[in-house]
């Protein structure tokens, strides 16, 4: 489900590229993101099945989170 992939956030792409969204909130599998393009600032929902965590795959040193990856 959504809420085992996503939560608030993470940093996610559109699996077809675009640019690097950051996830505001998880409605069931809505994901609502929000980015910047030239200070512009854009936000939409999107089914979690068309996006990708940026950081999912990345290992994660003993103590930190993922927070302190970014």
């Amino acid at each position: 489900m959504a809420e085992d992939q996503f939560q608030a956030g993470d940093v996610v792409q559109l699996k077809s590229g675009g640019p690097e969204m950051t996830v505001s909130a998880v409605l069931g599998l809505e994901i609502s993101c929000v980015w910047f393009v030239k200070n512009q600032r854009f936000d939409e929902d999107f089914p979690a099945v068309v996006l990708k965590n940026m950081f999912a795959d990345l290992p994660l040193s003993f103590g930190a989170d993922k927070t302190d990856v970014l």
